[in-house]
């Protein structure tokens, strides 16, 4: 697989992201993954950028990246972080697949996210009992989204 271990959903926006990732799943013969998550405050902050509503910017973000994929047609979104407007990828699937989307989480709100919207899940560092936990949230979530 070839991709990053977690980029935030604040720096780019993620028709950027779904384009360049497209890009890499075709040139890496299908083997691409995003990991995406909230970001960190050290690495956003400085920068002059929002860090607030963490969780539902990545959210969001993840919807608007699946919406780009599921299509080559124009595609408008209205959301509370991001808009599109007859916006169009152009790049379809490589061989019937879009590059996993992989999220690490640790919080309830973010680990429903995982289970409803990603392909796999990068845990935190957690004791066995709070990975149990975790997981069974995730397992919830992707059980209701079916």
């Amino acid at each position: 697989m070839l991709g990053t271990g977690v980029t935030d959903a604040i720096r780019r926006h993620p028709a950027v992201v779904a384009q360049t990732f497209s890009t890499v799943h075709h040139m890496s013969h299908g083997r691409a993954r995003l990991g995406v998550g909230v970001g960190q405050a050290e690495n956003v902050v400085p920068y002059g950028l929002p860090y607030e509503r963490t969780a539902s910017r990545l959210i969001e973000f993840v919807e608007v990246v699946r919406l780009l994929w599921s299509t080559t047609d124009p595609v408008s979104f209205s959301g509370e972080f991001f808009e599109l407007n007859d916006a169009i990828l152009g790049l379809g699937p490589y061989a019937g697949t879009h590059p996993e989307i992989w999220i690490p989480a640790h919080r309830p709100r973010v680990l429903d996210a995982v289970g409803r919207l990603a392909d796999g899940w990068i845990p935190i560092i957690a004791d066995p009992g709070e990975y149990r936990r975790m997981l069974a949230t995730i397992r919830a979530a992707s059980e209701r989204a079916a």
